[in-house]
């Protein structure tokens, strides 16, 4: 029962960051991302990754409670947040009141894959690496999806399809294509690459 629980809240949180997501915002608005955010963004996101690793293995683990890993994701999380709202009060001074925009939420989901890739993964500089992958790959997709967006603009695709339909569309069959090249790498199909 619990395991079912958990699978129900990584589904939830998953579609709240989805919904949330840059994905399903203005098509006319660009992605920035400079190459100071993404290191950021990086490091940040493989130090959390690091801490939900270590934390699930010597807090959880020894004591039988894995079924709580759904909430120690939302503590970690939530900490990063904090520390967020700390950084813009104490470091830059800022007199705003706190709350979480659309353009935090990259954080949000780059965390949860990190921490589903602490599953799978053994070794501490695998979930790292993992994690900066992630911050990559999601800085790549934003940007190849906006480019494709733009590209369909061009052609005359019927009404119901136009806007998010089609950019739900795009966003699957990209996926599929790297889950296969992943899944050809993963059972050794491809013998020359590895």
């Amino acid at each position: 029962m619990l395991q079912l629980t958990s699978t129900v809240f990584y589904a939830v949180f998953a579609l709240n960051i989805f919904l949330n997501w840059g994905a399903l915002s203005s098509k006319s608005r660009r992605p920035q991302h400079s190459l100071k955010s993404c290191l950021v963004l990086a490091l940040l996101t493989a130090a959390l990754s690091l801490v939900f690793l270590l934390s699930g293995r010597l807090l959880l683990e020894p004591a039988g409670l894995l079924t709580l890993t759904p909430l120690l994701l939302g503590v970690l999380i939530a900490s990063a947040y904090a520390l967020h709202y700390v950084y813009l009060k104490k470091i830059k001074k800022s007199s705003q009141p706190f709350r979480v925009q659309p353009a935090d939420l990259p954080l949000s989901l780059l965390i949860y894959l990190a921490s589903l890739v602490s599953y799978h993964a053994t070794a501490a500089w695998a979930v790292a690496l993992s994690a900066v992958m992630a911050v990559l790959g999601y800085f790549a997709a934003s940007v190849l999806i906006f480019d494709i967006m733009e590209r369909m603009e061009l052609n005359a695709l019927p009404a119901a399809v136009r806007g998010r339909p089609v950019l739900l569309m795009t966003i699957g069959l990209v996926a599929m294509a790297f889950s296969g090249l992943n899944g050809l790498l993963a059972y050794g199909l491809i013998s020359g690459i590895q």
